[in-house]
């Protein structure tokens, strides 16, 4: 055999292999499911009450084929595609939960996550534009404050006089007499 003859034998092996291992990976990329993730959250300028939406159905839609998936608790959901589609080819995503807006997205088929972010259809506007703010949980304390005059006692007498002395308070109350407060007599109680 001629060294031209062997090279076109190995060259045709090569070509044969080659053409082999393309129509394997393609077989067995057509037989692999894709699975598209991603969360459905509320719609908000606040990070923090960006909440996710539970229960929301979400379609898959790619040509003519429609594969559809509902949101858990946590807003997460996975929509698995059936056989036969590639990453890259064009997606549309529709997201319907009671109470929101509709919301479309399209993009690509790829390993990314998904994140819908859905409008609230109960958004109440103000006069000016401005959404208005829900308040809840609101605690309310208060204190009340009158002024009442109430009667506590006629036993307490002003002491005035000239006469002023120091004594304990046992001797202040043998000396506190009516004679004594007749008098004008003043005591200081030390």
């Amino acid at each position: 055999m001629s060294t031209e003859r062997k090279l076109a034998v190995w060259l045709a092996v090569l070509l044969l292999l080659a053409v082999g291992l393309w129509l394997t990976l393609s077989v067995i990329r057509k037989q692999h499911r894709i699975t598209l993730r991603g969360v459905v959250l509320r719609q908000d300028s606040d990070p923090s009450k960006q909440v996710p939406i539970a229960d929301a159905n979400i379609s898959a839609i790619t040509g003519n084929t429609v594969s559809q998936a509902k949101s858990d608790e946590s807003g997460l959901f996975s929509v698995t595609l059936p056989r036969g589609f590639r990453r890259r080819q064009p997606i549309t995503l529709q997201f319907q939960h009671q109470g929101y807006q509709p919301l479309e997205l399209s993009d690509f088929i790829s390993d990314k996550l998904y994140v819908a972010r859905m409008k609230s259809i109960a958004a109440v506007r103000l006069a000016d534009g401005r959404p208005a703010q829900v308040i809840s949980n609101v605690r309310l304390r208060y204190v009340v404050r009158t002024t009442e005059t109430a009667d506590v006692g006629s036993a307490v007498k002003n002491i005035s006089g000239d006469q002023h002395r120091k004594c304990s308070l046992q001797e202040a109350k043998s000396l506190l007499t009516r004679r004594q407060v007749e008098r004008g007599n003043s005591l200081h109680i030390a």
